[in-house]
């Protein structure tokens, strides 16, 4: 459990470390980062839920042919030869007759998910640093062990913000559609494009935050009817469920979005990537709401969404002119972030395990 800790720790260190060079922000991404590389590449593939799964769907996939692939290739539906979104399905049955196994999948994925969050908190994060180490604590690493389909769909999505950002579309779009090829709740990021049009004031971050929780109240009027449907569309069935305790996690976003409205001054022009980053964290809010009565969306809330908080925080907090203000509040978020990552490590069996240990967890 202590990797997790330790990874989290490397960034404050790291800073402080090269707090008098130049070009402290990118090395700790650099150092943070590529040890994460390094982690994720050594994880166990049998030591993690899902993860035996993985291994079994790739090497079914060297047993499809080319002519089955294609017969079976849906876009928003599973594949009908193997239960999977088409895109990784193809993603696996190209890797599978190169010869490659469960350890060069997870080295690829390790790669791509380290090299896309590098790029996203350099180019959009005022406090790099702190965007890590606001992700890492949330649960960051946790998410990237085991849960692959949805790990690279989040991943093409980081890149998406950009062209949400330069109010670029068809980019947008085609991002979005490659994210749901890999785990179909991309589809959701299209909400994005047209709330980042609406301007960020008080009264619409107010409401934002307010619209949210009101799913409280909506939802359970439609659970006989609308979500079901959802859900039978999705294959999903199986998720609806009467109440999930997530109320912990609705009112720290609730708190987050709360204190981000409280410390902007909106007489000034918001920065377009700032502005999307409060609304993907008004979006996380609402998902969590929505999870109440709906398990599955929980995931989405929280791994899809929640983690372009690790923007809006800092960048808000920067842009505040009362630094000294902020510095003490930047120090209590830190300690209240680890404190966090202790809670979630240790309530939950997402302990670290290297590739070394033994097999902990069967194919389902």
């Amino acid at each position: 459990m202590f990797v997790y800790f330790i990874l989290a720790l490397i960034v404050p260190g790291t800073y402080m470390v090269f707090r008098k060079n130049e070009k402290r922000d990118d090395l700790v991404l650099f150092i943070t980062l590529g040890i994460m590389f390094v982690l994720l590449c050594l994880r166990n593939p049998f030591g993690f839920y899902d993860l035996p799964n993985y291994d079994y769907m790739l090497k079914e996939t060297r047993n499809i042919s080319f002519t089955d692939m294609v017969k079976g290739t849906r876009f928003i539906h599973a594949h009908t030869m193997l239960y999977g979104e088409s895109g990784y399905l193809w993603f696996n049955w190209i890797l599978s007759h190169m010869g490659a196994n469960i350890y060069v999948l997870l080295w690829i994925h390790s790669a791509f998910v380290c090299v896309s969050l590098y790029f996203f908190i350099k180019r959009h994060s005022l406090s790099p640093a702190f965007s890590l180490f606001f992700y890492l604590c949330i649960g960051g690493l946790t998410d990237h062990t085991y849960i692959l389909r949805q790990s690279f769909a989040f991943a093409i999505l980081l890149f998406a913000f950009t062209f949400v950002v330069e109010k670029k579309p068809l980019r947008f779009i085609i991002l979005v559609a490659l994210a749901s090829w890999f785990h179909r709740t991309a589809l959701s990021f299209v909400l994005i494009y047209p709330l980042s049009y609406v301007k960020l004031t008080r009264k619409t971050a107010i409401a934002g935050v307010l619209i949210s929780l009101a799913m409280l109240g909506i939802v359970p009027l439609l659970t006989k009817s609308v979500i079901p449907w959802i859900l039978s569309v999705l294959g999903k069935e199986s998720y609806l469920n009467n109440e999930v305790d997530f109320k912990e996690m609705i009112i720290v976003l609730t708190g987050l979005l709360g204190f981000v409205i409280c410390i902007t001054d909106f007489s000034e022009e918001t920065p377009r990537d700032d502005a999307v980053s409060f609304w993907l964290s008004c979006l996380a809010l609402l998902f969590m709401c929505v999870s109440v009565y709906v398990e599955i969306i929980a995931r989405i809330g929280m791994s899809m969404y929640l983690p372009f908080a690790m923007i809006m925080l800092p960048n808000f907090m920067v842009r505040n002119k009362n630094r000294a203000l902020m510095n003490k509040l930047g120090i209590a978020i830190y300690l209240a972030l680890f404190a966090y990552l202790v809670f979630i490590v240790v309530t939950t069996p997402y302990w670290y395990s290297f590739v070394w240990e033994p097999a902990t967890i069967a194919v389902g």
